[in-house]
């Protein structure tokens, strides 16, 4: 099959685009995976309360990011544990 130089330029450029748009969402997504990571850490050192207290104090992640860490920690998706609904409990207060 033969594509016209024009339309494979056109596609082209929608690839190295698109290509583009994913390289960003993966560092997005890897950034956001390396403070869920830390924040398991503190979870784990702290305490669930100190930890969300700390949150709250030093503003570490912005509205959309609470949103998203609810969605990522919900009982729902966690077996319905008391720890993950104890924490869904004060990200919700932090929004």
């Amino acid at each position: 099959m033969f594509v016209l130089k024009s339309k494979y330029k056109r596609l082209l450029s929608k690839h190295e685009l698109l290509i583009s748009e994913y390289t960003k969402l993966s560092r997005e997504y890897h950034d956001l995976v390396t403070r869920w990571e830390r924040m398991s850490e503190l979870l784990e050192e702290k305490g669930v309360i100190e930890f969300i207290e700390n949150i709250r104090k030093n503003q570490i992640f912005s509205k959309e990011e609470i949103k998203v860490l609810i969605s990522l920690c919900h009982p729902d998706k966690h077996e319905n544990s008391k720890k993950a609904e104890e924490i869904t409990k004060k990200l919700l207060s932090m929004r």
